[in-house]
């Protein structure tokens, strides 16, 4: 179970750091983060949240809401839409 989530969190910080890049942030800039869609990622993510904040310089991260150009994305099976915004 431990090693599954541990997946699961990997595949996020991976989604992250590629919607960062996409969306043209610099490697320095602190982020906000929106998850919306999926609780089984939700939960997992406010589990792993001060990891996952750490590696991706996310000041904030959201549950239930989206910010604008949001993006479904599948982490291992799991449908969720992923939203980021500079602070």
């Amino acid at each position: 179970e431990e090693l599954i989530e541990e997946g699961f969190v990997n595949e996020v910080i991976s989604k992250l750091q590629n919607l960062r890049k996409s969306s043209g942030f610099e490697v320095m800039d602190r982020i906000s983060v929106a998850l919306d869609g999926n609780d089984k990622i939700a939960d997992i993510v406010k589990k792993n949240a001060d990891a996952i904040s750490t590696k991706v310089l996310a000041d904030t991260i959201e549950y239930g809401t989206r910010y604008e150009n949001g993006e479904e994305m599948n982490i291992n099976g799991e449908k969720v839409t992923i939203t980021v915004k500079k602070n």
